[in-house]
Parts: structure tokens; C-alpha cells; sequence
């Protein structure tokens, strides 16, 4: 089992399922003023501990979040073509602008539909997650986390819920080669769970085609790097504390990996003494039963990441770490309810 450590209301266990050498996963200890110690940065956003002046930084809001960007890089054009490339797949893959190729398919109303190569490549891909999970990740579901409001704190009617889970299943869904076809015309096809990992991926890439050897791509909770920090060390980056969001619950280090984490607590509302949060369980088109609250998915593909992420956390402990155990090159850091112990777990 390794060791543990204790600190403050909260437990790290290191759980070693394979052969491998085990990362840095540490507690953070406070200093009783809410500061983090041995010197690591509690910004209110995941960011590489320690400042650097080679790093470039640019800033910009895409895909419903702020978008930060760090590099080491002399190519003063490289930020404005990131830029350039996210409203390209903004184009491509959201499901709220009309004039994008995957609101296209969606108004094709169950006909076949020749679709962008990388969409239907996508598509495909996230197929095979949703399989992979027995339809924990369903493409097909967003029907069901529009019913839910939590920004007015709203709730669907049971009727409204079975109707919307009529229209819910992965496998209406066909690709044969760039052609689409959705089985059932009620069907809409929205790629969240998948399409901020395949961006990470792509802009990771367009740094190391750019000649950048450092850089950090975070795109609201989904962290791709590029090597290593400008000194040689990993990146190092806050996994946050569910109880209290303005400070890490951990620390994880990186090279050219991603961390995609997924938690109860970002999005929910209360009401008559229960806990509605945003991970909807395709299933029963209720927010998912879990004693987990948050995971941290680390993965050598940040499309794996995200893809597994809520996915994981819908399972529940008990199959997610037997599910990551047989996942070549997939970790998992699982924060449990604090109510049942909170165990953060680090699988290898």
C-alpha cells in the first residue's frame, strides 16, 4: 500500500496498482493563515509553482472559460496563431453556435451527414470512450444536462427527464469514414466531455511544431504541458481542496502529460436539504450517486483525461480503480466525500 500522510482534516494514500515509478502526489499542510507551505502557490487558478521570467503568457476568453497560455518561446506570432486555431475549433465542435460543422450535423435530423474529417475523427474516437465506460460517457446526453439550471437553482420534472432519456444511447450513433448518421432524429450530438481534451492535445502540439520546449496549455480545469518548467523540473500544479476552493488539496507534477479534473463541486444548488450538482449520470438523467466529489485524471493524451474524468467519478471508487488499473498510461487522483473518510488515492 505505500505510506500515508496526514494533513489537516484530509488523507493522502499512495496505491500502487502497477510497475511503475510512482509521481509526486503531496498533501498540502497551512500554515494557519491559509497560506500553502515549502513555498508553493495558492493563486485562485491552477498555475506552475514559481515564477519565470522565459515564460510568455497570454490570456483569453474561448469554449465558455478563460483560456491561459504559457510558453518559452522567441516566436511572437505563436499566441495569435493559439488564438487563431481555438475559434477553428470552436467552428468545428460547439454545439451552441449555429454556423459550427457539428451544429450541421446535429440539424441533419437523423440523416447521414458528410462532416470535417477531424469532427467525425472526434466522433469516432469518443465512441470508443463511451463504450469503453458502458455508456458512463454518452455523447448523446446533453439533452438531459440542459434540463438541469444552475445558475437559477431549477430542477426538471420527472416526466421531463423520461422523455429526455428516450433520446439518450451512444450507439444511435454510426461513423463511417467523414459520414455521420444519428439513428434517432431526436438525437443531438454535444462533445463536452471530449472536446476540451482534444483541444488541449492539438494546441500542445502546435507549441512543439513552434519549437516551444516549455509551455503550459489550461483551458479551465483541463491542463496539457509541453516538456518541462524552463529550469528542468516537472510542472507542478494545485489538484483543488472541494471543501474550500481557494486552496489546493494537493500537489501533482507533469511532463508532457495533461491533468483533467471533474468535480461535484463546481456547478449545484441545494434544495429542500439535497445536493443537485452538473455531473449527470446518463443512466438515470439525475446527478450522479458517488462517494467521489472530485478526480484528477493525469494522462499522456488529454483527450483520455477528459474522456475519463466524469466518467471515473460516476463509477464510484471502487470500479474506477479497478477501471484505471488495466488503462496503460492513466492516473487517477480521487478526492472522496469527507463525510466517508476523504481518501485521495493515487493509482499507478
Amino acid at each position: 500500500m505505500g505510506n500515508a500522510m496526514e494533513g489537516g482534516w484530509f488523507t493522502i494514500a499512495y496505491l500502487s496498482l502497477k510497475e511503475r515509478k510512482a509521481r509526486v502526489l503531496q498533501g498540502v499542510r497551512f500554515d494557519g493563515k491559509g497560506r500553502a507551505a515549502a513555498g508553493i502557490v495558492t493563486n485562485a487558478g491552477p498555475m506552475p509553482v514559481g515564477p519565470d521570467d522565459s515564460l510568455h503568457a497570454f490570456v483569453m476568453p474561448a469554449f465558455d472559460t478563460t483560456c491561459r497560455f504559457y510558453a518559452r518561446t522567441d516566436d511572437a506570432s505563436l499566441f495569435d496563431t493559439m488564438r487563431a486555431r481555438c475559434e477553428e475549433y470552436d467552428r468545428l465542435l460547439s454545439h451552441t453556435r449555429p454556423d459550427s460543422s457539428l451544429s450541421f450535423l446535429n440539424a441533419a435530423c437523423g440523416m447521414p451527414a458528410r462532416v470535417n474529417p477531424r469532427l467525425a475523427g472526434l466522433i469516432a474516437r469518443a465512441l470508443d470512450y463511451c463504450s469503453a465506460t458502458d455508456g458512463l460517457l454518452d455523447i448523446t446526453a446533453g439533452s438531459l444536462e440542459t434540463l438541469w439550471n444552475y445558475h437559477r437553482a431549477q430542477k426538471p420534472t420527472d416526466a421531463e427527464v423520461e422523455s429526455a432519456l428516450r433520446h439518450v444511447g451512444y450507439r444511435h450513433v454510426q461513423v463511417n469514414g467523414d459520414v455521420v448518421t444519428v439513428g434517432d432524429p431526436a438525437v443531438k450530438i454535444v462533445l463536452g466531455a471530449v472536446a476540451k481534451g482534444f483541444i488541449a492535445d492539438g494546441l500542445c502540439d502546435l507549441m512543439r511544431d513552434a519549437g516551444v520546449e516549455s509551455g503550459v496549455v489550461d483551458l479551465g480545469g483541463n491542463l496539457a504541458v509541453v516538456g518541462s518548467m524552463p529550469n528542468g523540473a516537472p510542472w507542478r500544479f494545485e489538484v483543488a481542496d472541494p471543501a474550500c476552493g481557494d486552496r489546493p488539496k494537493a500537489i501533482i507534477e507533469c511532463r508532457d502529460e495533461s491533468a483533467v479534473t471533474s468535480g461535484t463541486y463546481e456547478r449545484n444548488f441545494t434544495e429542500d436539504g439535497h445536493l443537485y450538482h452538473h455531473i449527470v449520470d446518463p443512466r438515470t438523467g439525475y446527478p450522479a450517486k458517488s462517494d467521489i466529489v472530485g478526480v484528477t485524471v493525469v494522462a499522456n493524451s488529454s483527450l483520455d483525461a477528459d474522456a475519463y474524468a466524469t466518467a471515473l467519478l460516476i463509477m464510484g471508487s471502487v470500479r474506477a480503480l479497478a477501471f484505471v488499473a488495466d488503462l496503460p498510461g492513466v492516473e487517477v487522483a480521487q478526492i472522496g466525500s469527507p463525510l466517508t473518510g476523504d481518501i485521495v488515492v493515487l493509482a499507478l
